[in-house]
């Protein structure tokens, strides 16, 4: 009976740390997304007095004791997406027509800790994408979907004319490196 309700927990405990969190796109005030344990809340304000300065959002957090903070701030829009544990979110910011990055947040009241993957990706050991990176016209660093709690599924695409460069990497937050999955090379004909 013992090893059958452990089986069940340990079953259970699996089932809630890969289960698919939503993605929620902040494109100004208003917009949120409450943790999975529904212990946080990050949530989209307006940046007071900088209607004539940019970027004019925030991705803000709520903690359970009221206090909140800016963990971003962002120009157009950013997809939000929190982890099955709720112990960090990314943000994928939209930051202008020619690029992108993505951002994982562990939020702490004492201290957010903030990892730029354009910054993991172009530090790495990957030659393609660090020149794709430092010379694309266009350039976007997107994070898909969580894996599992520890590991996003990023796609790193754009072009450096005349091709089209699509690649793919996990990212695994508790270790702070990426791995890269994919690469995908097209010469654009029109």
């Amino acid at each position: 009976m013992r090893s059958v309700l452990i089986g069940v927990v340990i079953s259970c405990v699996t089932a809630a740390a890969t289960a698919e969190t939503p993605v929620v796109n902040f494109a100004g005030p208003g917009a949120e997304l409450r943790s999975p344990n529904d212990a946080l809340r990050a949530y989209s304000a307006d940046i007071p007095g900088k209607r004539d300065e940019l970027p004019w959002h925030s991705v803000r957090i709520a903690y359970p004791d009221r206090h909140s903070e800016r963990l971003h701030a962002y120009l157009r829009n950013a997809n939000i997406s929190w982890a099955p544990t709720s112990d960090a979110l990314y943000i994928s910011d939209i930051q202008g027509s020619n690029v992108a990055d993505c951002f994982v947040v562990t939020p702490s009241p004492h201290r957010n800790r903030k990892v730029s993957l354009t910054d993991v990706i172009s530090h790495g050991r990957f030659p393609g994408p660090n020149h794709f990176l430092k010379f694309a016209d266009h350039g976007y660093v997107v994070c898909d979907r969580w894996e599992d709690s520890n590991r996003i599924h990023v796609t790193v695409y754009g072009d450096i004319f005349p091709y089209e460069y699509t690649y793919t990497f996990i990212y695994d937050r508790k270790r702070g490196i990426a791995r890269q999955l994919s690469a995908k090379k097209v010469k654009r004909t029109d």
